[in-house]
Parts: C-alpha cells; sequence; structure tokens
C-alpha cells in the first residue's frame, strides 16, 4: 500500500479474506478501500478494527482523519455562504497608488 501497488495489495488482501480476528489488517483493509474512493466501508472497517483492539492508535487517528474532513467541508460550506470575501486583484492589475507630496524640511510653515 507504501508503494501504492495496488494490485498486490489487492491480492494480499484477498488472500487473508477469511482471517477476521486482527484489528491491522482490519486497518490495511480500510487503508485499501479508501484509496479506492470508498470511504464507507473504509469507516467499517475502522470500526471493527477499534471493536477488536481498542487501543489501536492508527485505527483511532484514521478514524479522527475521516472525521475532520467532514467537519470542515460543512463549516466552509456555512461560511462560504454567510460572506464572500473580496477579489483581491493581481499585482499586475493594480492601479498605482498616488505619490505623497514631500513637504521640504527646511521650509517654515505660513501660519
Amino acid at each position: 500500500l507504501t508503494k501504492n501497488d495496488m494490485n498486490n495489495a489487492g491480492r494480499y488482501l484477498n488472500m487473508a479474506r477469511n482471517i477476521n480476528n486482527n484489528a491491522d489488517l482490519f486497518v490495511l483493509r480500510s487503508i485499501y478501500v479508501s484509496k479506492q474512493n470508498r470511504k464507507d466501508l473504509a469507516k467499517q472497517y475502522l470500526d471493527k478494527a477499534k471493536e477488536l483492539d481498542p487501543i489501536n492508535r492508527e485505527a483511532q487517528e484514521l478514524l479522527k482523519s475521516f472525521q475532520q474532513p467532514n467537519k470542515a467541508a460543512t463549516s466552509a460550506s456555512k461560511s462560504a455562504t454567510q460572506k464572500k470575501p473580496a477579489q483581491q486583484q493581481s499585482i499586475m492589475f493594480q492601479k498605482p497608488k498616488p505619490k505623497k507630496k514631500k513637504s521640504n524640511p527646511f521650509l517654515i510653515p505660513v501660519k
């Protein structure tokens, strides 16, 4: 899976299809199906891994990563509908700012 060789990873996971009592194997299955964009099945595998081994850190971290994008997506859509940011102009097309007139330090101001 780390080498992104999905064919071999699928073949090895298929060989282990009858093993249903190993939390690490469920984590690997979850990673494999998440790379295939099957997020619901990946979450089910992570839940099963956490059920088998409640202190499995990899399963816990992956579950958090599944939950965070959903929260970020909903908050991003809410903020986008509430306020629209002002469009920023490209530096090349910005209007030049007027130059300030420099005052001569040697002139005495007239009252």
